[in-house]
């Protein structure tokens, strides 16, 4: 189980597709982790209120980033698979 004491950002990103892969990688090699989305246009947790930085001339694929989480354990197996998998 992957909690936040025990886990470790393995990648930051903007697109659904480089995230995708990112987690086919890491199924492949049985290695278990948490996909984080946020929304940069949704309404905040605490306030209940959009934020009021304005969508005007934001680029749509920037409004979700994702963060892939994997075990402090499992980081290096992770990025050398990543790796492996961009070089080929």
């Amino acid at each position: 189980m992957i909690t936040i004491f025990n886990r470790r950002q393995l990648a930051v990103t903007y697109e659904s597709e480089e995230k995708i892969h990112i987690c086919r990688v890491l199924a492949e090699q049985n290695i278990p982790y948490v996909v984080r989305e946020v929304h940069r246009t949704a309404p905040h947790a605490i306030t209940a209120e959009r934020p009021r930085d304005g969508s005007f001339c934001r680029r749509p694929e920037m409004v979700t980033a994702y963060f892939v989480y994997v075990r402090k354990a499992d980081f290096a197996p992770a990025v050398k698979a990543l790796q492996a998998k961009t070089k080929a």
